[in-house]
């Protein structure tokens, strides 16, 4: 993967490297940014599971905990 945690994807985001709106798959916690080829996208982030919800949470200053 191009980036391994939200936070880079984040840095990444503000500073211009990533210009193009992502693409967030709806059934796992995966990343997309256009090609510019018809209707492909790369893979830029695959994180664990549906953990995501907590490393944004995180990633926002946002207290969490399990129940």
């Amino acid at each position: 993967m191009k980036y391994n945690t939200l936070k880079e994807v984040l840095e990444a985001q503000q500073s211009g490297e990533l210009t193009e709106p992502l693409i967030l798959d709806n059934d796992s916690c995966t990343v997309y940014v256009p090609t510019g080829l018809d209707d492909e996208a790369e893979c830029v982030y695959h994180g664990p599971g549906y953990e995501i919800r907590e490393e944004a949470l995180t990633l926002l200053g946002i207290k969490w905990e399990n129940c």
